[in-house]
């Protein structure tokens, strides 16, 4: 037979773990609110990855058309000064001997007197453009 303590004893026990079903229960309901939190988050995460790559590689692309471009120019320049140095100084010798007054190669004249009148009416070194 059953005795009063027994049904008292499986009382406590039934309490006991509907109790901790519940506390389970609310348990989980949390752990599973954050796991949808943290999926939402990891999808928002791969698509900045993804967006992140895809802008990489755009900018690398710019960066290798650029550079591309700047050898174009470096190429074009490089062409343009190796043919035109030969000219330049084949050039410099003529302008020189057709022209004896190129400033700071030859000094034709000598300073006038009036070019001293000036300075000594300006006595700033401020030049008078008017």
């Amino acid at each position: 037979m059953v005795t009063l303590e027994q049904v008292k004893l499986l009382d406590q026990r039934i309490t006991k773990t509907i109790e901790y079903v519940k506390k389970v229960t609310d348990e989980n309901a949390v752990l599973k609110g954050k796991h949808d939190f943290y999926i939402k988050r990891i999808k928002e995460l791969e698509k900045k990855i993804q967006q992140f790559n895809a802008d990489q590689s755009h900018i690398e692309e710019k960066f290798l058309s650029a550079f591309s471009r700047l050898n174009e120019i470096e190429d074009a320049l490089g062409n343009k000064n190796e043919s035109a140095a030969p000219q330049a100084q084949e050039a410099l010798p003529q302008a020189i001997d057709d022209s004896p007054h190129v400033p700071g190669i030859y000094v034709t004249e000598e300073p006038s007197v009036m070019d001293n009148d000036v300075e000594a009416e300006n006595p700033t070194d401020e030049l008078d453009i008017f």
